[in-house]
């Protein structure tokens, strides 16, 4: 008598990646020979193997996109007779691989947005830091150091303003300080 066959993962693993191989093993352990297994996914033929010995059918299968994934059955069958039964189920998920180039990936994405703040760290603080202190130091020293040479400084500066307007002659009485105050 057909006893129900055992569907068994002998190469790989029940999560796979693209393009990985995995092997499965058909097997009724009282079935006389010759016997037809069948593969099925969600109920729709993959495969079939007629044995004519009691070594189990091999089925190898490559998971080439999502739609190899899900749920895997087999059907164990007297070739000479219609019926048949049906093994436990075997589900297949895909899982996301993970790249080798996904660390290059993140620096390249790290370096670029460090080149980038430089970029405009570059126009927006370090020229402006640059001009202030080039300013600073091109503008004269407003600090005296003893207060007749700051008298004489702003007497120079309102001599000067003053000459705009007076007539050179003037301009000589006030600055040899003959000059009569009103």
């Amino acid at each position: 008598m057909l006893s129900n066959p055992k569907l068994v993962l002998v190469q790989g693993a029940l999560n796979v990646v693209m393009k990985q191989n995995v092997t499965l093993s058909c097997l009724s352990e009282s079935a006389f020979p010759p016997v037809r297994y069948t593969l099925f996914k969600h109920n729709q033929q993959v495969s079939a193997l007629n044995r004519s010995d009691l070594t189990p059918a091999l089925f190898t299968l490559t998971i080439n996109s999502a739609s190899d994934v899900g749920e895997y059955k087999c059907k164990a069958e007297y070739i000479i007779s219609s019926g048949g039964k049906y093994s436990n189920s075997l589900n297949f998920t895909l899982i996301e691989e993970r790249s080798h180039s996904q660390p290059l990936i993140s620096l390249a994405l790290t370096l670029l947005l460090l080149i980038i703040g430089f970029a405009l760290a570059i126009p927006f603080f370090i020229i402006p830091l640059y001009k202030a202190k080039k300013f600073k130091s091109t503008r004269p020293s407003t600090s005296f150091t003893s207060t007749v040479n700051a008298e004489e400084s702003e007497n120079e500066v309102i001599y000067t303003e003053i000459g705009k307007f007076l007539s050179p002659t003037a301009v000589r009485q006030v600055s040899s300080g003959t000059a009569k105050s009103l």
